[in-house]
């Protein structure tokens, strides 16, 4: 029979080695994870920038429309003001060669 530090020595030694493999399997899954959750934490915050600035190109091109709409108004309002000026010119122009034969 063997002594008993023997019999513990060689206990400890197989826990040793269990825990050993066990975690031989288990780190590179860790690191794995580790490196996944670092590159979700990165998309994240590229996630959101890119959200941000999609709310102020939102803005801008609110902005820009209703510019646009202004824009828009103004040039109806001056070409209906041209439109108005032409007639008026019109009927000067007729009120003048009814004066000139007269």
């Amino acid at each position: 029979m063997k002594p008993k530090h023997q019999i513990i020595s060689h206990m400890i030694n197989q826990l040793r080695l269990t825990s050993e493999k066990k975690y031989k399997k288990i780190l590179p899954h860790t690191v794995e994870r580790l490196l996944w959750q670092d590159e979700i934490t990165e998309m994240k915050r590229k996630l959101r920038i890119m959200s941000h600035q999609i709310d102020q190109l939102k803005e801008e091109i609110q902005a820009k429309e209703a510019l646009l709409v202004k824009e828009h108004l103004d040039h109806q309002r001056v070409e209906k003001e041209k439109e108005t000026l032409k007639t008026e010119l019109q009927k000067m122009k007729q009120l003048a060669g009814t004066l000139v034969v007269d």
